[in-house]
């Protein structure tokens, strides 16, 4: 009978052991996620050029993105006025 529950005492904590890694896995994994996205937002500019609403990421360095922002104000202006 004690050997019984010392076996079930060593699967229980066994148990909720895996449980704590894998909660601070997926914990740092967010944290990740979240870091690239605030770095990504630190680095982005928005410029008007040619009546339009731009994104520049990362200007200066070898992987600079030049891209039309989406929602641009004023191609939403354009669309609502035709």
């Amino acid at each position: 009978m004690k050997k019984l529950l010392l076996i079930i005492g060593i699967i229980t904590t066994l148990i909720s052991c895996g449980q704590d890694v894998e909660r601070d896995i997926e914990k740092e994994k967010i944290e990740r996620k979240q870091k690239i996205v605030n770095d990504f937002i630190k680095d982005t500019k928005v410029i008007d050029y040619d009546s339009c609403e731009y994104l520049l990421s990362d200007p200066g360095s070898s992987h600079t993105t030049f891209t039309h922002k989406g929602n641009c104000k004023f191609c939403e202006y354009r669309k609502l006025n035709k």
